[in-house]
This record gives structure tokens, C-alpha cells and sequence, in this order.
């Protein structure tokens, strides 16, 4: 599938504006020993929270592990700058944890993450190059991947907003055509049928925004953006919410006390060849980006 526009390099930075971020992990440099990632948060961005590595099913493939990471610190990624490197080996399950984690509590926005999300929207921001493709296990071909979950744990599930990768051919969930060049970015609200999905590219850094409102802000919807900078024209979007017991109405979260990225953190998660992606300049926030993409 050929890219919106053909990415173009600007200043030396990460590309965007501080305004409206809430936390945000760049990926430029990882702390001490090169087991955490920094997370920035709080008024301009200025204080730190490390993202601790799960390291229980973490590793090279074989024995059990199921996933590995490698921060590439030598300016190879978009725009001249770092990112990481997160591989999901094959065929193998990913509960409980494949990824980064963190204290949610201690990054929230004034009034906490309630307040923010009953008052909406909000947006989460990253950047990913897909390397390796998810493709159709043998030993579970209906797997999920839930890649980022806003909300929880102990929270009713249909109140999160997860982030899914998906397959690009799922029959139920896909938005493409071959699972070898595509993937598919799923946002979905909780564990409910309501859902929007896009495709990405493999093979190139491709700009991701993804955007929701609760019905609390408002007419509720979910939002995905692919190298796209226009936030009334979004690539997919997903406002009626009808399906199993939500009755149109999408209530904000509950709470959330833990966050993950990177984070495959759900059973059932298969691919059936390596999957390997490059990430980088995840971030959320409470106002769209319109230069998130070059």
C-alpha cells in the first residue's frame, strides 16, 4: 500500500509542540543500566517517571519467552533520531505482560485521569516503522494484540480505550489487503464490538494519531489518523455505539492506576511469524496535533 505522502525530514527535533502533551516517552536515550525508558510529565514536560521492563516472559526466542526489545541509539529512525525495537516472537502466548509499565497515577493531569477523560477528547501519538507484519497463526488465528489500554485494571470493560495490532486480512477487524506490506491500528472501546480501524504500510515510519471522547464530552466517538494532520477528516472513525450492552452511550473510565505501552498485555495473542516493529515519540494528550505528521 503506498504512503499518503512520502515523509520529508525537518529540525532536529522530535516534530510537534509541547502543548496540550501530558507525558510523553521519546525514545532518545533509555536511564540507568538501559532497562527503563524515561517518561517526561507535569508543566513543560520537566519532571521524569521511568517505564519499568516486564521481564518475566522477556528474552531471545526460544524457552518460553515471548517477546524482546533493543533501543537503537544510533540516529537511524525518522528524522535522524532513536527508537526502539520491539519483536513479538512467533506462535507463542503473550500473557501476562510483554512490554512497559508504569505508575499511572503519578503522571495524571490536574483533577486526575476521571476529570480528564470525562472532559475529552483525548489523544494518543506515536510513530511506528512495522519491520515483520503480524501474520495468520496456526495455533490461534482469532489472536488480538492490545498494544496500549487507557483505563483499569479493575474497571468495567467496555470503559477502556485499547489500542489493538491487528492482522491486516482479519476477517472481523482488518483494514487491508496483505498481511505481508500491511498491518492494521485498531482503537477499540474496551472489550465492546465498537471499534475504528486503518491500515499502515510495512517498511516505512508511518505518523499515527488516534483521538476519543467519551459521552460524557459530549457525542462520543474514536478516531484514527495515518499520516494525516487534519482533524476533522480522520482515516476511520467509529460514532455509533450500538453494539452488545453500551446503548449508545460510552461512560469514561472508572480509574487507572497502571499504565503499558509496548505491552501485549492479553491472552491469546499469537502471530505467526516474528512480529517486529520500530517505535518511537509515543505521547497523550488533550489536543490534536496538526504537525504530528510531516
Amino acid at each position: 500500500m503506498p504512503s499518503r505522502f512520502r515523509m520529508r525530514k525537518r529540525g532536529s527535533g522530535g516534530g510537534g509542540s509541547d502543548a496540550g502533551v501530558i507525558f510523553r516517552v521519546d525514545h532518545q536515550a533509555t536511564s540507568v543500566g538501559g532497562t527503563t525508558y524515561p517518561m517526561a510529565y507535569g508543566a513543560s514536560l520537566a519532571s521524569l517517571l521511568n517505564l519499568t521492563v516486564d521481564t518475566d516472559n522477556l528474552g531471545t526466542e526460544g524457552g518460553g519467552n515471548t517477546w524482546n526489545w533493543a533501543h537503537v541509539g544510533d540516529g537511524s529512525g525518522w528524522n535522524g533520531r532513536n527508537y526502539i525495537r520491539y519483536t513479538r516472537w512467533e506462535d507463542v502466548d503473550a500473557a501476562p505482560n510483554a512490554g512497559f509499565f508504569w505508575d499511572a497515577a503519578t503522571p495524571a493531569p490536574a483533577g486526575g485521569w476521571v476529570a480528564k477523560a470525562t472532559a475529552g477528547p483525548l489523544y494518543l501519538r506515536f510513530r511506528i516503522r512495522v519491520v515483520q507484519s503480524l501474520t495468520l497463526s496456526p495455533t490461534n488465528p482469532s489472536a488480538q494484540m492490545k498494544f496500549f489500554l487507557f483505563g483499569g485494571p479493575g474497571i468495567s470493560g467496555e470503559r477502556r480505550m485499547i489500542l489493538f495490532f491487528e492482522r491486516a486480512t482479519d476477517a472481523t477487524y482488518g483494514s487491508g489487503t496483505d498481511d505481508d506490506t500491511e498491518m492494521t491500528v485498531r482503537v477499540g472501546a474496551g472489550v465492546s464490538g465498537n471499534h475504528a480501524e486503518a491500515t499502515v504500510p510495512v517498511g516505512e515510519w508511518v505518523h499515527v494519531q488516534v483521538s476519543w471522547r467519551y459521552t460524557d464530552a459530549g457525542s462520543p466517538y474514536m478516531r484514527v489518523y495515518i499520516n494525516n494532520n487534519t482533524e476533522g477528516a480522520p482515516d476511520a472513525e467509529h460514532t455509533t455505539f450500538t453494539a452488545d450492552s453500551m446503548g449508545g452511550v460510552w461512560s469514561a473510565i472508572e480509574s487507572w492506576t497502571t499504565g503499558h505501552w509496548h505491552d501485549l498485555a492479553s491472552s491469546n495473542s499469537y502471530t505467526g511469524t516474528d512480529f517486529i516493529a520500530d517505535l518511537m515519540d509515543f505521547e497523550l494528550g488533550d489536543a490534536f496535533n496538526a504537525s504530528w505528521a510531516p
